[in-house]
């Protein structure tokens, strides 16, 4: 797992693993597909993942679609999630892919602890908690493995 503090350090998507890329990319790509933005809209949901992972993939969808519309509803706003091909990582995707980690590896104090930065809000940590463990056990599922710390 590549630290916030790490993060801080080597904040560009060509110092990460290929596992922790695909997942900045998946994350830049599900929170693109929610606000509507025009990048997102020529590239139809089912072009998004392999055939053979499509439906844990749409399961993903769901549940960040879910956790971003109760991110609206309760704070207002929008996510800082880059645009798909942007070689920094925000502060925010640095905290996903920690999450994310964490919840691969079974820590789910872990992951709530690191959400719970961006998400103080119990009805919006919960689904994002939700989305980032449907995220890593996909990952794993497909045999990218985060790498931990």
């Amino acid at each position: 797992m590549t630290s916030t503090a790490t993060m801080l350090h080597a904040p560009n998507l060509s110092d990460l693993s290929c596992s922790e890329r695909l997942t900045i990319w998946t994350v830049r790509r599900l929170a693109r597909r929610r606000t509507g933005a025009p990048a997102a809209s020529a590239v139809p949901a089912e072009g998004l993942f392999l055939p053979c992972f499509r439906r844990d993939f749409d399961d993903v969808a769901t549940a960040f679609s879910t956790a971003l519309d109760r991110l609206a509803t309760v704070r207002g706003g929008a996510l800082d999630i880059a645009i798909p091909r942007a070689q920094a990582l925000t502060a925010t995707e640095a905290c996903l892919l920690d999450a994310t980690t964490a919840a691969q590896a079974g820590e789910e104090a872990t992951m709530r602890r690191i959400l719970r930065r961006l998400f103080p809000h119990h009805h919006i940590l919960a689904p994002f908690a939700a989305a980032v463990t449907q995220l890593g056990a996909c990952l794993a599922g497909a045999g990218h493995w985060l790498p931990r710390p």
